[in-house]
């Protein structure tokens, strides 16, 4: 984390399809989401991205982590991707109590957790501030939309796009 926050990380890219990512999230999440149906849509023909594929494994891990600890039972997590204006915006909402707008920003805080009674299990306040940190290494961001309080939350990651290259010239377009 320290790393991450200084700068001091060195990325390890490779070209990977947002897909192959999911898959092994949805493969790691699979032991944490009990009676809860997650929803997937995930257009194919999406452009590669040009990431360290552990860390950003990572950091959609921790965001949907934390959509399965504050959905109810039975509940329903939806992780959804579109490709706009050069980015590529993964959103992750869940059917939980949803995050008032005068708290959005303080779920990045490291160590920062909220308590809603004994009904959602306590993390460790890291996951989202991690989040935050890989997404920032990689030029790209993460934020809480918009939603109505106990409707859920949807928290976006973005991420930017490589820039097509001209293969006679070797510089992007």
């Amino acid at each position: 984390m320290t790393r991450l926050g200084h700068g001091e990380l060195t990325l390890d890219r490779d070209w990977i399809g947002l897909d192959d990512i999911v898959s092994v999230v949805m493969r790691r999440s699979k032991p944490l989401v009990g009676d809860l149906e997650v929803k997937l849509d995930i257009p194919t023909g999406l452009p590669l991205l040009h990431v360290h594929p552990a860390l950003i494994e990572q950091a959609l891990f921790n965001v949907l982590e934390n959509a399965i600890r504050f959905s109810p039972p039975r509940g329903r997590i939806w992780l959804s991707a579109v490709e706009d204006d050069g980015w590529l915006h993964v959103d992750v909402r869940d059917s939980g109590p949803g995050i008032s707008s005068d708290k959005r920003d303080q779920v990045f805080d490291m160590f920062h957790t909220f308590s809603h009674g004994d009904q959602y299990a306590a993390g460790t306040g890291l996951g989202l501030a991690i989040c935050r940190s890989i997404l920032a290494a990689h030029g790209g961001t993460v934020s809480v939309l918009e939603s109505a309080t106990r409707t859920g939350a949807t928290l976006r990651l973005s991420l930017p796009l490589p820039k097509p290259v001209d293969s006679t010239a070797g510089e992007p377009l």
